[in-house]
């Protein structure tokens, strides 16, 4: 594999200081978009939540535009014409002692320049249905709202569900709340009887405190096209849905036709629209 490491091409990997935060512990951000074959999707949706999760962590950083170095990496790749997955990782790779010094700014160190990876992908069809499990750890983390290299538990809990033949694991807070899926934001139907509004699962409470959810670029599409309104779900909710979403920028949107025990409509219609909007390239 050919990758671009912020400077320019390597064959199958980078460099980590070893006492830096990235390599110690996993001080990272990164995003997985489609490259469609000719183009990023999305990728200023992308790019603009990885320097929002950047700046909040008051980390200086490279922002020149990334289309023209996927392009190249696709190219060497001989990815052109073909769907892939594309990683952009920014890593925090700080002089030894910044990284050791609790007290140190890491804004001090230079500016960090993206990594850029590729590999090829198949997209789903989008009438596939899933099935999901519910992760048997409740998770309640701040850090859910950054895509960073601290995804161990979304990782962990996608892991125990493919061994249990599942596509995904819910995650839900201690209380009991839905928050995403291992590795896909989560869209809920209602019955007509109950008003047949798309509801996409919010964490439950106020200020810091609160659990955090990443905010899905795919969430983002599909509400160009669908009337979809936040609010907490229980888990115990669930059953009263009619159908359920999984979608991320990779698969689109597809049906969700299990939950543990929970069963739903498998309903493909939406799904062809709303992955024409997550999989579009800017500007269209």
């Amino acid at each position: 594999m050919i990758l671009h490491d912020g400077y320019g091409f390597r064959e199958d990997s980078i460099e980590l200081n070893a006492a830096g935060p990235a390599f110690r512990f996993g001080f990272s951000f990164f995003e997985t978009l489609l490259w469609n074959g000719s183009a990023p999707c999305r990728l200023g949706a992308h790019l603009r939540r990885i320097h929002a999760s950047l700046d909040a962590f008051g980390l200086r950083h490279e922002t020149s535009d990334l289309g023209p170095v996927i392009a190249q990496v696709a190219a060497r790749n001989g990815l052109i014409g073909r769907t892939a997955r594309v990683n952009i990782i920014y890593h925090v790779d700080v002089a030894p002692d910044a990284a050791l010094d609790a007290s140190s700014d890491a804004s001090d160190a230079r500016p960090l320049h993206p990594v850029v990876l590729i590999a090829p992908y198949a997209v789903p069809s989008p009438d596939r249905a899933l099935a999901l499990g519910i992760c048997p750890r409740p998770l309640h983390s701040w850090l859910g709202a950054h895509k960073s290299a601290n995804h161990l538990p979304y990782w962990l809990a996608g892991r125990e569900a493919a061994a249990q033949g599942l596509d995904g694991a819910v995650l839900t807070t201690p209380d009991g709340h839905v928050l995403e899926a291992s590795n896909a934001a989560l869209i809920l139907r209602e019955h007509e009887r109950d008003g047949g509004r798309y509801v996409a699962p919010a964490a439950p409470g106020e200020g810091a405190g609160r659990a955090g959810i990443l905010p899905s670029t795919a969430l983002a599409a599909a509400r160009e096209v669908l009337p979809i309104e936040s609010r907490p779900v229980c888990v115990e909710e669930l059953s009263r849905f009619e159908a359920i979403y999984s979608l991320n920028s990779l698969i689109g949107m597809l049906p969700v036709t299990a939950i543990g025990e929970a069963h739903f409509a498998a309903d493909p219609t939406p799904c062809a629209m709303v992955r024409s909007r997550v999989h579009a390239v800017d500007g269209e």
